[in-house]
């Protein structure tokens, strides 16, 4: 946990999503598989700051499940995993952004992360309101372009506490 400066929380995360295996036991120790954590801490470092341009949106994602309000998130399922095919709708719900925030994206990247690890990297390509919400909408994402996904994909930040979206700037 120290070598990647994440909390007993983050960690468990990425263990649930299949990012970071368990090779053993030792009491209630876990024992986890030590080139995968030397792996995901040599993961660039993406800058977070509250100032500059604005370059990217980061949702965060917990493991795959199914979505208890699919019919009114328009998904089936939502988190990741890296042991399953995850649909894209997996992460397309309704977040809280607002329409300022969700204007000032379109056509940035869309960074899905788990604990602070980019896990795919999409477009914004627009956004809807929610019907009878005005402060949700739901992103339209298409494939990023070869550069972001160079510049994005197997990169890391440090999440925040208490949003499921964050804003990165460069």
């Amino acid at each position: 946990m120290q070598q990647l400066g994440l909390n007993r929380e983050q960690v468990d995360r990425l263990v649930r999503v299949g990012l970071l295996p368990v090779v053993g036991n030792h009491g209630r120790t876990r024992l986890l598989d030590p080139v995968a954590v030397g792996s995901l801490a040599r993961r660039p470092q993406l800058p977070v700051r509250n100032q500059g341009r604005l370059a990217a949106l980061a949702v965060h994602l917990g493991p795959l499940m199914l979505d208890p309000g699919g019919a009114q998130n328009l998904r089936h399922v939502s988190g990741w995993d890296t042991r399953a095919p995850v649909p894209s709708s997996a992460w397309e719900a309704w977040w809280g952004t607002g329409a300022a925030i969700a204007d000032a994206v379109v056509g940035l990247p869309l960074l899905p992360s788990v604990s602070g690890f980019v896990v795919d990297v999409r477009e914004v390509s627009g956004w809807t309101g929610h019907p009878s919400d005005a402060g949700y909408v739901r992103f339209h994402t298409r494939p990023c372009d070869a550069t972001t996904q160079a510049r994005y994909a197997h990169s890391r930040f440090r999440a925040e506490a208490g949003t499921v979206w964050q804003r990165l700037y460069v």
